[in-house]
């Protein structure tokens, strides 16, 4: 049986293409945080998007009807 860590394991992998810009804001952020792993940072600003896309999308009203609802 595969303990957690085994099931946490990442082994899919997937290639991003930068610009020139991009690339150098990149590596300009990692100088400025040599802590932060760069595959766990370009990870988490994904996942970020994606989820907050699903639950937007995952409500049954619209994001508009949504609004109109916390102005009223």
């Amino acid at each position: 049986m595969a303990n957690s860590k085994d099931k946490m394991r990442r082994t899919n992998k997937c290639t991003v293409l930068l610009n020139d810009s991009e690339a150098k804001a990149l590596d300009q952020y990692c100088k400025r945080h040599p802590k932060v792993s760069r595959a766990q940072l370009i990870r988490e600003a994904i996942f970020t998007q994606v989820f907050a896309d699903i639950e937007r999308s995952s409500t049954l009203f619209s994001e508009d009807e949504m609004q109109r609802m916390k102005d009223y």
